[in-house]
């Protein structure tokens, strides 16, 4: 029995999802596209999850779409229709942004194209130091498919989106984090750990409040600042019922750590 492209567990009140193509630099195949969107789903049902976390292997995060497999199919590669690469690459993206939990990715080795993608749609991205990014799309004369020219620039600014996908070159954690992409550089064998210290931090706060928290974010650029601070009163005022913030205030005033349970 051949071992499973994507692996996912859950445990503590965290969803653990690990690409697992190593041989490929884990490449993205359709089948690995439809299983993140089951996990997805099961996650987005999960009330209890307070975070995810995103990894690949040591020496890849991905490497964007499996050429391969989009080569032998004609229509993967031409075709942008219901079932194509471009078209479910798009679609789980999507999901993955609107995960109703913080996403932490975890990077070692290249994050490339479509792996670069993925990580635009993640909340956190925790990278060892010889990580490496890029857009690669120019390389191959390929175009981006999984949102590249709609949401870089707004983590890395339009200057460095032009130089990146232009040209197609890597570029190191360390610049990566100094242009806002990456949250925290570590060393390699550190990286796991962090990202799971990060994930077990957010274990302890309110399920339900860090749902709250990641929806208004996710709304507020779309929205004007108006419109923006009303929502957050809103969200706050039927936050204010909750179990979890009577608990939060309890445990404040008791000087202990919050039991949060969700609702």
């Amino acid at each position: 029995m051949s071992a499973p492209e994507i692996v996912f567990a859950k445990h503590s009140r965290v969803a653990h999802v690990r690409f697992n193509r190593p041989q490929t630099f884990n490449a993205l195949t359709i089948s690995m596209l439809d299983r993140l969107t089951e996990i997805l789903e099961e996650v987005e049902q999960d009330d209890a999850l307070c975070a995810v976390v995103l990894s690949g292997s040591s020496s890849a995060f991905s490497s964007g779409a499996d050429l391969k497999e989009l080569r032998e199919d004609a229509r993967g590669v031409f075709h942008s229709g219901e079932g194509s690469f471009p078209a479910r690459l798009n679609e789980v993206l999507i999901k993955l942004e609107r995960c109703p939990v913080p996403v932490i990715a975890s990077v070692q080795g290249w994050a490339l194209a479509g792996g670069l993608e993925i990580l635009l749609c993640c909340d956190l991205i925790i990278a060892g130091r010889n990580a490496r990014f890029g857009d690669a799309h120019a390389k191959y004369g390929l175009l981006p498919s999984g949102g590249a020219s709609a949401r870089l620039a707004t983590r890395v600014g339009f200057t460095r989106t032009r130089e990146m996908m232009f040209t197609g070159d890597w570029y190191t954690a360390e610049t990566m984090r100094e242009a806002g992409l990456v949250s925290r550089v570590v060393e390699d064998h550190d990286v796991e750990p962090e990202s799971k210290r990060i994930a077990d931090c957010l274990a302890d706060r309110s399920p339900s409040g860090l749902r709250k928290m990641k929806n208004l974010l996710l709304q507020a650029p779309h929205r004007s600042l108006a419109e923006a601070l009303a929502a957050e009163q809103r969200a706050w005022v039927e936050h204010a019922s909750s179990l979890d913030m009577r608990e939060g205030l309890s445990a404040f005033r008791e000087k202990r750590k919050p039991r949060f349970v969700g609702q």
